[in-house]
C-alpha cells in the first residue's frame, strides 16, 4: 500500500464529526490517507484512525473498509477488523489496517503519520 501523507487537524465541535463525541462513535472519511481514514472512539480520551484500504487488496476499486464497531468490515473480500488496534479477526487478509496516530486535546483531535 503506498504512503501518503497524512497530517489533519479536526474540531470535534463541527457538525460532521459530532459522532466522535461519544464512545463508540466513529466517522469515515473519504478524502484523507491512501483509500479514506476511519476515525474511532473507544473511550473518553481514547482514538483509533485506519486507513480504509483493505491490507488483502489495497488498490482494489470499489472495495473500502466500513466501521461496524467494535469491528471493521470489508464487503469484498469478508476481512474483519479489531477497531482497537487493526489486527485481523476472520478472513484472507494476513496483516492489520494500516494505522495513524491520534493526538487528543479537546476539541480538536490530530491525525499524522
Amino acid at each position: 500500500m503506498p504512503d501518503v501523507l497524512v497530517n489533519l487537524s479536526i474540531n470535534l465541535e463541527l457538525p460532521r464529526f459530532l459522532p466522535l463525541n461519544a464512545v463508540d462513535g466513529f466517522v469515515e472519511l473519504e478524502e484523507e490517507g491512501y483509500r479514506g481514514i476511519i476515525i474511532y472512539r473507544h473511550s473518553w480520551d481514547v482514538f483509533t484512525a485506519f486507513d480504509r484500504a483493505c491490507p488483502y487488496h489495497p488498490s482494489q476499486e470499489g472495495c473500502l473498509v466500513e466501521a461496524q464497531p467494535p469491528l471493521a468490515y470489508d464487503a469484498c473480500c469478508g476481512s474483519r477488523f479489531l477497531l482497537f488496534d487493526g489486527s485481523v479477526v476472520t478472513g484472507p487478509a494476513r496483516w492489520p489496517l494500516k494505522q495513524y496516530q491520534v493526538f487528543y486535546n479537546y476539541p480538536n483531535l490530530f491525525i499524522s503519520n
